[in-house]
Parts: structure tokens; sequence; C-alpha cells
């Protein structure tokens, strides 16, 4: 009878997940991502930034890393942050590998930094994105741990975008 009664569940399981179909076989190394207000997916990895449509099988834009860009490990993942600030102008901003970049709401790029983390030994790191004053300026955080004189310290930097210019405004220390 039990033998019945678990052949009858074996059944009924291969009933239901037996209609269902793989919708992509998409694959992505140390992936991070997000979904876009038009139900793409914003996706950085390994190799670059994607932006990819909502059933993961094209990719409508890509962005690849140069090859000491790369996310090499999963503690270069733990430090790739992604923001989606949604406003009167919907803005995506990302720390990757201690740089920033701007995108707008359908993931095309807008701006990218240089190094703004010049630190060697940091770890934690930040970001959040303060205000819009309008379309020309944006304004951010970045907060990170630093290893300097065999203890960690905290540093803070606030930082203002204009349009093609990157300036530090202010850097506070902990």
């Amino acid at each position: 009878m039990r033998s019945v009664f678990i052949h009858i569940i074996i059944f009924i399981f291969y009933i239901i997940f037996s209609n269902r179909k793989v919708v992509s076989s998409t694959s992505f190394t140390y992936p991070s991502a997000i979904s876009l207000m038009n139900g793409n997916f914003f996706i950085v990895e390994q190799n670059g930034i994607f932006v990819y449509d909502d059933q993961l099988t094209n990719i409508i834009r890509n962005y690849s890393f140069k090859e000491e860009e790369k996310i090499a490990d999963l503690d270069s993942l733990s430090n790739v942050i992604i923001q989606y600030k949604i406003n009167y102008q919907n803005y995506i901003i990302c720390l990757i590998n201690a740089k920033i970049y701007f995108f707008d709401y359908e993931g095309k790029l807008l701006k990218e930094t240089g190094k703004i983390i010049t630190d060697e030994n940091y770890s934690h790191p930040t970001l959040t994105p303060i205000k819009l004053d309008d379309y020309y300026f944006y304004y951010y955080i970045v907060g990170y741990y630093a290893y300097e004189s065999s203890s960690y310290i905290v540093k803070i930097l606030y930082y203002k975008i204009i349009t093609k210019l990157n300036y530090l405004t202010i850097l506070i220390i902990i």
C-alpha cells in the first residue's frame, strides 16, 4: 500500500513539472542583477555588464570589461553594488572594482569614472546615491574600510558628477 502511495506522489510531481519549459539556459559567472521597469534584466557578471530582455534570451546591451577589470572571484563580487534610483529621472549607479558606472533607466551607459577608491586594501564598500538636482548633477557617497597602519579606518567620499567630469567634493575620514 505504501509503495502505491509513493508511486502516485511521484506521478503527480512528474505531471506538474513535465509541463514546465526552461525559458532560458543562459549562464553567468559571479552575477549580480536587478530587473528594470521595462521588464528587462540588468546584469553585472565576471566579463561585463549586460542588459537582457525579459526572457533572458537576447542581449540588448553589452559592456565588456577589459581583462584587468573582470570580476575575479567571490570577494570581488561582494564589492559589486547596483543602485536603481527611481525619481523623475530614473538611473542606475554601480560600484564595480572601485569604479562608478552611471546608466539610464534602460541600461544605456551614461558615464564611467576612473577608480575612485585608491586604497589597495579596502573592504565592505557602500554606495548611496544622494539626489539628482537636475539633468546635469549626480551626487553619491561611497564608504569603505581601509587598512592603514595595522588598523582599519572608515573612509567616506562624497562625490558630485557634472555631465562628463567626476569631482570629489568632500572627503571624510572617521
